[in-house]
Parts: C-alpha cells; sequence; structure tokens
C-alpha cells in the first residue's frame, strides 16, 4: 500500500486569467559555464516581494539553486508619484499583497518619456531578433536599438543617483501597516542598473511604470492545503474538473513534454499585456475647455520574459536535462478537406504551423493542436510551476485549456502523495480553491518536510481523468 509523504508542489498559477505583473518571471539566459551559484542573502531585500539581488542572471543552473532556496524570479513595478502624500492612496488600489509595487517621487511624465523611449528600442529590437533568425545581419537594427534607449537609460541614470524610493508595508490581507519605508540609497544603487532600464503600460490605472527584474524571497507566499481541491468542496475545482473531463471524453489529450516547438510558439507569442491598451489624455480644446481623450498606446511586450534573448534556449536546455515540464492540452488530430485546408492557412498563423500527417483522397490530415498549458521547473522533489499559455486564436476562453493542464498536474501531485501546493500568489483561480497567504517562514517550515529521496511523478502516460 501506498504510504502518503508530506510533500510541497510549487503551483504559480500568474497568468489566469491575465496578470499583468505576472507572470513576474522576466528575461533570462541562455545557460553557460560558470562557477557554482552563490546567492547573497536571501532574507533580506526591497519591498513585499523582498527583492535581494539583479545581477545573477536567470540561467538554468540560478534556477535549480533558487528553487531549493525557495527564490523566485520575479521583477518589481515601480509607480511614480509627485510627492509621498499621494503614495498610500495609490498603493491602497492594490488588495493583493504580492502585487504591490515600489515607488519613485519623481514628474510622472519622467515615467511616460523613459516608457516612451523604451518602446522605441523594443521595436528595433524584434526587428534585429527576426533578422538574425533569418540569416541576415541586424548590427543596423540593433544600433538603432542602442541609439533609440540612450534617453531612458540617462533618465534611469538620473533618478537612481537622485530620486527617493519607497515600498509601503502591508499583512496578508493587503492591508497597509504605517506610513511609506523609504528604501536605503546604497540598495537602490546595488539593484538598479541604468542600462537595463525597463518599462510597461498599466491598462487597469492608466499610467506607465518601470520594471525591474531580479531575484525575490517574498514576504508572504500563497499555500494551498490538497484537500481542499476536491470538485465536492471547491466550486471553482469543480468547473475545471467537469471542463477538462469533458474535453478528455470528447478525445482530447492532456500530455507531458510533448509539442514543445508548439508551446514555445505560443510562450512566445502570448498576450502579456492587459485587455485593452487606451489611456485618456486631457487636452484643452479651441475654446479653451478641457477634453479627455481616448489614446492607443503602443503595445509592448516586457511583461513577456520569451521575447527575451536566451530564454526559450534555456528552457529547451532544461527540458533536455529532466529540470523543465510542460504540460499541454491538444485538440484531437484534424482532417478536413483540401480546399478547407488551403483557405484555413492563409486565415490561421497557428495552424499553417502544425505538421501534415498525411494526404488522401482529397482530405488532409494534421497533428493535434496544442491549445492550452503550463511549463514547470523541477529540482529534486520541487516542481515551480513558471508560466502558463493558450492559443486565444483558436477559441477566445482558451485560458481554460491551461487551467486544465495546471489542475491535471496537481492531480498528479496528488496521485504522488503531494499534501500541499505553493501556490507562490493568491490568484482570483487559487484562491477560489482556497489557498490563502502565510508568511514565508511558515511556508518554510511545510518545504522543511519534503524527503530527500527521488518521489516518482507520472508524467509518462497522458492523463484521462481526476484520480480521485
Amino acid at each position: 500500500m501506498f504510504k502518503t509523504v508530506r510533500l510541497i508542489v510549487l503551483f504559480s498559477l500568474l497568468a489566469l486569467p491575465y496578470y499583468a505583473v505576472a507572470n513576474d518571471c522576466g528575461p533570462g539566459m541562455a545557460s553557460v559555464e560558470a562557477a557554482p551559484i552563490k546567492f547573497p542573502d536571501h532574507k533580506v531585500g526591497m519591498g513585499l516581494r523582498r527583492m535581494f539581488d539583479t545581477s545573477i542572471p536567470n540561467t538554468q543552473e540560478a534556477q535549480k539553486v533558487a528553487t531549493e532556496m525557495g527564490a523566485l524570479w520575479w521583477s518589481n513595478r515601480i509607480y511614480f508619484q509627485s510627492d509621498l502624500s499621494t503614495v498610500l492612496q495609490h498603493d491602497n488600489l492594490e488588495r493583493n499583497v504580492l502585487k504591490k509595487g515600489l515607488y519613485i517621487i519623481a514628474d510622472p511624465s519622467i515615467g511616460d518619456q523613459i516608457a516612451n523611449s523604451v518602446r522605441k528600442a523594443t521595436r528595433f529590437t524584434k526587428l534585429a531578433k527576426a533578422q538574425k533568425e533569418k540569416g541576415l545581419s541586424n548590427e543596423k537594427a540593433l544600433a538603432r536599438a542602442e541609439e533609440l534607449k540612450k534617453p531612458a537609460v540617462e533618465l534611469y541614470r538620473k533618478l537612481i543617483d537622485s530620486a527617493k524610493f519607497y515600498y509601503v508595508n502591508a499583512d496578508a490581507d493587503g492591508n497597509q501597516i504605517g506610513e511609506p519605508l523609504e528604501i536605503p540609497h546604497s540598495d537602490i544603487v546595488k539593484m538598479f542598473k541604468a542600462e537595463k532600464v525597463d518599462a510597461a503600460f498599466d491598462a487597469e490605472r492608466t499610467e506607465n511604470h518601470l520594471v525591474v527584474w531580479g531575484w525575490t524571497y517574498p514576504v508572504y507566499r500563497g499555500i494551498l492545503l490538497h484537500e481542499r481541491v476536491d470538485p465536492k468542496k471547491s466550486k471553482t475545482y469543480s468547473v475545471i474538473f467537469q471542463h477538462g473531463t469533458s474535453k478528455v471524453k470528447q478525445g482530447w489529450t492532456l500530455s507531458f513534454n510533448k509539442g514543445v516547438d508548439q508551446a514555445f510558439r505560443l510562450l512566445e507569442n502570448q498576450d502579456r499585456t492587459a485587455k485593452h491598451l487606451w489611456k485618456k489624455e486631457t487636452i484643452i480644446d479651441k475654446d479653451g475647455n478641457k477634453k479627455d481623450i481616448p489614446l492607443r498606446v503602443q503595445k509592448d511586450a516586457s511583461t513577456n520574459r520569451y521575447t527575451k534573448p536566451g530564454v526559450i534556449e534555456k528552457d529547451i536546455q532544461g527540458i533536455k536535462d529532466g529540470d523543465v515540464i510542460i504540460v499541454g492540452m491538444f485538440t484531437p488530430e484534424l482532417t478536413i478537406t483540401e480546399s478547407e485546408y488551403a483557405e484555413k492557412i492563409k486565415t490561421d498563423k497557428i495552424f499553417s504551423q502544425l505538421k501534415v500527417i498525411k494526404r488522401e483522397n482529397g482530405s488532409v490530415t494534421v497533428e493535434k493542436r496544442l491549445v492550452g498549458g503550463a511549463l514547470y521547473h523541477k529540482s529534486g522533489n520541487i516542481y515551480a510551476p513558471d508560466t502558463v499559455f493558450y492559443d486565444t486564436t483558436y477559441d477566445s476562453q482558451a485560458v481554460n485549456f491551461a487551467k486544465d493542464a495546471l489542475a491535471a498536474f496537481m492531480d498528479r501531485m496528488i496521485q504522488a502523495g503531494f499534501e500541499f501546493t505553493d501556490t507562490e500568489m493568491v490568484t482570483p483561480l487559487t484562491g477560489g480553491m482556497g489557498a490563502k497567504y502565510v508568511l514565508t517562514e511558515d511556508y518554510e517550515k511545510l518545504k522543511a518536510k519534503i524527503p530527500k529521496e527521488n518521489v516518482k511523478i507520472d508524467l509518462t502516460t497522458d492523463w484521462t481523468g481526476f484520480g480521485r
């Protein structure tokens, strides 16, 4: 008889249904030969996300060490406020304790200038990447990107040198504790590097903000007891249970480490920006009256790490090494007429990239299509879900396929004896299942109970239904 062991699954649902900072697993680099990773003290850092290092790149080796110590490669948002009196009011708009950001006391228009410079440079960075993939020279595009980014770098450098930065402490429920706390200038100089300036647009608040990527050890962690992950106890889980089970009965498959090429195409092109990118701008009309007009903001991919150099290569190597796992939901194979196929490849870019299995009697059969899933990092008996992906060109509600994948993976963990899930954050999805924030010190007590010996998880057979 199987003896239940007490384990923890690291289970991050940052992008469900959408998470702008979210998925806060930011830019990385390909694995390189280097000395053993040695992190600084990870229990001392900036803000509620407790960012403690920005110098060590997110390599596969660093990811393994970080996963074992409970550290996360996340970002911090830095909002602009004209003076300290408005910081508390702005901070109170966000109730999720781990989505709260940092603050810089400076003219917000500086943030707009930096963001515009970064966005212009990003267009040429993407062009350079496309040229490289086609075997073309990209030196001019890279030089242009660097030139366009210079204004942002110089403005950011001045802020690092002279501006004051703050954060607001809060309890697990997001309630503010005390007045804004100033971050020591020495920490700002150490953590923030002008040449790494990044920015994004918050559509919900209609404002630009800076983005800083690095290793974090949050003050709080989301914890979900698996005993609550039951269709009879959780309405949220019940909906996922019914959706996933019905798809499997219809011939869909939920597999592990299959369709890798499709997965990375979806990850690279996943829309990590908000549902809309419009902001209001107040102008003075010819009669001297103030008027709000909608201003369309250029989409940027700064919140999607898979557009950054080296990230995909790093995770592909991780799959080969057994340190990265992809869980995906696939449609059945599709057989259509030649004319239908010819028309569909014109209108559906992702469909046009699917492999043709066979052609006969005027019909075309294409491979199973990956429409949603999740990517996990593994280190020993710790599984850390990194991000999710889903194909909205196939179905506007494709995020449900990612939920199916996450729930199915959790089901395999439960079958293997895992009793806890570290959700890292509490999202509407995990919160609906019963996840709660706890102090990271309490999380560490749970983590200490993870056995050292390898626990076998079934990742070779397709998932065919919930095991309970």
